[in-house]
């Protein structure tokens, strides 16, 4: 692609910067847009989660604190764990489609 490095310009690593940026934001969009979906069909769930994030924050005065969101092991269940990541993978929805 590049023999040396002075061939590289600075509108190459804007776009390179471009596509991280726009790449990390996609997949973190549809996590998070796969997770609110699934609370929004679980109310039971939902109402765990929220039930965590209210005992959470009344343990650390009301604010949203770096060490208070560790402390939310359901949340981070909910959103990031195995189950979300099986049901939300592209692939396993396109075959779910095909199969209906």
């Amino acid at each position: 692609m590049f023999s040396n490095f002075s061939e590289i310009d600075g509108d190459f690593f804007v776009a390179q910067a471009l596509v991280f940026l726009l790449a990390g934001y996609e997949t973190s969009a549809g996590t998070l847009s796969f997770a609110l979906y699934e609370l929004a069909l679980h109310p039971e769930i939902q109402q765990s989660v929220r039930a965590e994030i209210l005992q959470v924050l009344s343990e650390h005065d009301g604010k949203l604190t770096y060490d208070g969101i560790q402390d939310m092991s359901y949340l981070d269940r909910v959103v990031s764990g195995e189950e979300p990541k099986r049901l939300s993978n592209k692939l396993t929805l396109i075959v779910l489609g095909w199969m209906r």
